[in-house]
């Protein structure tokens, strides 16, 4: 029989990552040869949104075998998950019950190579053995990379034992989870006693760390940084009042997890409430911040961005700086824009900045630029997101003004005010901003 280039798997599954699905589906059908590498693509990942699709669930135990990455909702029935998925590289399992864990548990030991797994638990404080089963399973999958666990009460021990196994991953996110027994206070703590603990250093791989509305999160972070010297990124989102304000509860866990991870350079908060003094605390743990990423906290901008200028000792590493908040409003004044002037200013490796919703003050910007020669201390700078704001609404071309503004000065009765536009403010502005090679200038709004 005479063989062609088409025949060779190689070339099939090169042409099948262009397909769309019924493409993919009309190829299985083609030949013996052909039905393999395309069904692998087509059946490759399952969402959470197509088991809601009967041709699908009807088709699955045929193809099960080549599926890769299995999504599932929170609740779905445990006989839709009796299936043989055995190559799984991605496992979102459904809410862990009574009902289908003899299923989870049996499709965790066919699929050792999972790299990426999620996890959620019926309740925060039942099924104890369910969970100590299940965390023997998983801490047996020796090539886990990204772990997510939600809704769940670690019994003393088990978080530690499980890390402990799991030496190549990378990435751990714990949501609504929580320690059995009472928080701990720092203050009958003694001193040395973190660096009196014994544990396991060596070998361990995790890099970022992502903490979700948890009780006890600060007791959860230290237990876990005692295991990962490498830890990078962290990453809080919606914590509690009493974990973010500031406090000596606060400056004793940020002392401790700066000295137990040295490479912490990331940090991301999302959805917290938090004041200056626990911002500047907790910044305290991160000598070497490169990132900086702060979401939805009822802090102004300003107040912000004066924490993190108060942090000398990364004013040169820092690269990226976003702040901002889910409603569109826009936050102007003086002392925003001498915040923003001191931030650009005062950081020599800055690439990225993104203040879209900080109202920068041209002629300010224009008094710096003419008595400094310049407002940026970084050349790299690529990207400045910020809303440049002038005296009248002419004082920018028309083709470069945001329609915000538009809409912004029709609103105050300033349309036709201005005789003769005069552009002499921007022209200025934009002639500093070609000092900065590779500043892409359209990523800058103009009010």
């Amino acid at each position: 029989m005479t063989r062609t280039i088409f025949d060779l798997p190689e070339i099939l599954l090169s042409i099948a990552i262009h397909l769309a699905p019924a493409d993919l589906a009309q190829a299985c059908c083609v030949s013996r040869g052909w039905f393999v590498p395309f069904a692998s693509k087509l059946w490759y990942s399952i969402q959470q949104d197509q088991w809601t699709d009967g041709n699908l669930l009807l088709a699955l135990p045929r193809y099960a075998v080549f599926v890769r990455e299995l999504r599932c909702p929170l609740y779905l029935p445990s006989n839709s998950l009796g299936h043989l998925f055995s190559q799984l590289t991605l496992f979102s399992a459904p809410r862990l019950i009574h009902d289908n864990q003899d299923t989870i548990t049996q499709i965790l030991k066919r699929n050792p190579n999972i790299q990426s797994l999620s996890l959620s638990f019926d309740s925060p404080r039942s099924y104890e053995r369910m969970i100590i089963d299940v965390f023997q399973t998983v801490s047996g999958m020796t090539k886990l990379k990204e772990l997510k666990l939600r809704e769940l009460v670690f019994a003393p021990g088990n978080l530690g034992s499980l890390l402990d196994q799991l030496l190549l991953l990378e990435s751990l996110t714990l949501e609504k989870c929580g320690h059995e027994y009472p928080a701990t206070n720092p203050e009958e703590i003694p001193e040395d006693t973190v660096s009196q603990l014994e544990h396991p250093r060596q070998g361990q791989q995790l890099r970022s760390l992502q903490m979700d509305g948890n009780l006890d999160c600060f007791e959860i972070i230290l237990e876990i940084a005692w295991r990962s010297p490498l830890l990078e990124r962290l990453v809080l989102v919606n914590m509690t009042t009493y974990d973010l304000m500031i406090s000596s509860r606060l400056a004793w866990y940020a002392r401790n997890l700066g000295s137990q991870c040295q490479h912490l350079d990331q940090l991301v908060i999302s959805g917290c409430e938090v004041n200056a003094g626990g911002l500047v605390c907790l910044l305290s743990a991160f000598p070497k911040l490169k990132k900086l990423q702060v979401m939805d906290v009822p802090m102004k901008h300003s107040h912000v961005l004066r924490s993190l200028i108060n942090h000398k000792r990364c004013r040169d590493i820092l690269e990226e700086v976003s702040i901002e908040k889910s409603e569109n409003h826009l936050e102007g004044s003086l002392s925003v824009t001498t915040s923003v002037l001191a931030l650009l200013a005062k950081f020599k490796k800055l690439r990225k900045v993104h203040l879209r919703q900080c109202r920068v003050l041209a002629p300010t910007v224009i008094f710096y630029q003419r008595r400094y020669g310049s407002i940026v201390a970084s050349k790299d700078l690529e990207v400045l997101e910020i809303t440049l704001t002038g005296p009248r609404k002419s004082w920018v071309p028309a083709e470069v003004q945001s329609m915000d503004a538009h809409t912004h000065w029709t609103s105050s009765g300033d349309a036709d005010v201005d005789e003769k536009p005069d552009h002499s403010i921007y022209h200025e502005i934009m002639e500093g901003v070609r000092r900065l090679p590779k500043l892409d200038s359209s990523t800058i709004r103009f009010f």
